[in-house]
């Protein structure tokens, strides 16, 4: 017999058309290697299954996009390769066509960000109406805004202080005035060689938010027609890099010989509730991973 969980009572009259989307065929491709994706039986009715929740929480959320994880976001375009079967299925569980905007999140670093934060509320939403989110399923990989390796800033990097004089970033310590406020955190990284541009005399990382004053918005460096990739060989790239955050959220460098000055984002960007909430669940969840891994090597947990 079938476990009926409190989440399924709560929204019986919505959960009960969903589960009944017939979608074993959907199955059968998914688990096909030439066809489909070559998942297990067990992967397979266990992302499935979270792909039902999806179709739940959005039926149950019409004025909140609800973004699927990239695995559940497989199964439903598998579904929707199923045109009659399909159109059938949303008109019994929406009453409508649910409609797929593939091209979400491509069209600029604003659609980015509203990506971003549609997903952190999603997670929010799954916990609040169904209950612990299963990050091995709901991964916000690829979706994360901030620096993808880490880092930052090369050292060496002229950071404008509040002063009006110039500090290098390695120099810079908790508390200290730059232009962007006071320092609030300093953080050191390895350096992936790959990740390297020169925006107008800054080394930084191509993930770094920086403010294009010719457009009149902020764009990712590796997106920005003045950034230019660095080849470095591997006796080239810095030993780390550097990372700061600051009390308004911005950092402002000055090129060497140069007067001008660049607006880039520190390392938390913005003020966002909703996101750091994902990324605090999605943190837990990597470690009690890690902790039920450890405990079948034998390693307990040191009490403090």
């Amino acid at each position: 017999m079938t476990e009926v969980l409190d989440w399924q009572t709560r929204h019986h009259a919505e959960w009960t058309p969903v589960e009944g989307v017939d979608l074993s065929w959907i199955k059968r491709k998914l688990m096909d290697s030439d066809e489909g994706e070559g998942w297990d039986e067990d992967y397979t009715d266990t992302v499935v299954e979270e792909y039902r929740k999806f179709l739940l929480l959005t039926k149950l959320n019409p004025a909140t996009p609800i973004v699927p994880s990239k695995a559940v976001d497989k199964v439903w375009h598998y579904h929707i390769l199923d045109t009659q079967a399909y159109v059938e299925d949303c008109q019994k569980v929406f009453g409508k066509f649910l409609h797929h905007f593939p091209y979400w999140g491509m069209r600029g670093d604003d659609d980015y960000k509203d990506l971003q934060d549609s997903f952190a509320r999603t997670l929010q939403v799954y916990e609040e109406t169904i209950g612990p989110v299963p990050h091995a399923l709901w991964k916000a990989a690829g979706r994360c805004p901030n620096c993808g390796s880490g880092s930052c800033f090369a050292p060496g990097t002229m950071v404008k202080m509040a002063d009006g004089s110039s500090r290098a970033i390695e120099e810079l310590r908790i508390g200290d005035k730059t232009a962007g406020g006071a320092v609030t955190g300093v953080m050191q990284y390895t350096c992936d060689a790959d990740e390297l541009f020169d925006y107008r005399g800054t080394v930084v990382t191509g993930s770094h938010a920086v403010w294009d004053g010719e457009t009149q918005e902020w764009k990712r460096v590796r997106h920005s027609k003045e950034a230019v990739k660095m080849k470095l060989g591997k006796e080239d790239k810095p030993a780390a890099l550097y990372c700061i955050r600051c009390e308004h959220h911005r950092v402002y460098t000055v090129a060497k010989g140069s007067d001008g000055v660049v607006t880039f984002a520190d390392e938390l960007e913005v003020e966002s509730a909703a996101m750091n909430r994902a990324v605090h669940l999605i943190s837990l969840a990597e470690l009690n991973k890690t902790m039920s891994k450890a405990a079948t090597l034998g390693v307990a947990e040191a009490a403090f």
